[in-house]
């Protein structure tokens, strides 16, 4: 398979560098720069999750895709909590889709990068909570009062600001989870986008997630603990306000 997808990409322009495993893949990362990695998830010795989970630390603006014949929701999770860029099943249906995605998300992470640098001086913090129910607006809120500036959206629609971050509470978007997250990807480029949820979510809605952009996916316990995370990501800056 390595050799296959090398070759391809080859014939499709890339410059290709190949590795066995994570320990070779991250000796190789450390020696140049590259604009994507294509990790395997089972791979011998350390998994591809652990070679994502080291890449995000050394070098957080590489675009990743992993691959694997076992999907499962706690391995897509767990990548999307990586920022992982694509979660791709093998065996391919037509592996010069590869190719199409390798292109488009090298594209997507470089758009995304350009648009949180050119936004890391320029405004305060402004996070978009997105639920129709107000009691859990309240709650999605409450860890970011007095640290940024607040909105709040019953669907994700557009509003006067636009927003660096945006956490979802996805209970509320059973039908149309990924299409909300990704609207709120396109009307604000850059923006990192939560999800909240207790609900153990359908490997199809985990995919499209990662298709749409999501950053992170979060249960309710875990989501106040993590807050300060996302207001202090490179990118934006401090507001004392709260609105």
């Amino acid at each position: 398979m390595r050799n296959a997808l090398a070759a391809v990409l080859e014939e499709s322009g890339f410059v290709v560098v190949k590795a066995a495993n994570a320990e070779a893949a991250a000796a190789r990362l450390l020696e140049q720069s590259f604009d994507l990695a294509i990790l395997d998830k089972n791979l011998p010795g350390q998994s591809g999750i652990e070679l994502l989970r080291w890449i995000r630390k050394e070098s957080p603006s590489l675009a990743v895709i992993v691959m694997t014949a076992f999907a499962s929701p706690d391995s897509i999770k767990d990548t999307l909590n990586l920022s992982v860029d694509a979660y791709l099943d093998k065996p391919f249906p037509d592996i010069f889709e590869v190719v199409d995605t390798a292109r488009s998300v090298v594209a997507a992470r470089h758009a995304t990068d350009r648009a949180r640098a050119a936004g890391a001086s320029k405004r305060p913090r402004v996070v978009l909570v997105v639920t129709p129910d107000t009691i859990a607006a309240d709650a999605l809120s409450a860890p970011l009062l007095g640290r940024a500036d607040l909105l709040r959206s019953a669907d994700g629609q557009p509003l006067g600001d636009v927003p660096h971050a945006a956490v979802v509470d996805a209970r509320r978007f059973p039908a149309n989870l990924p299409e909300v997250v990704a609207g709120i990807c396109a009307w604000a480029p850059g923006c990192r986008v939560w999800v909240v949820s207790n609900d153990d979510l359908p490997i199809p809605v985990l995919r499209a997630l990662v298709r749409a952009r999501a950053d992170r996916l979060l249960t309710l316990d875990e989501y106040p603990q993590e807050a300060r995370e996302l207001i202090e990501a490179p990118g934006v800056m401090m507001s004392p306000r709260g609105r």
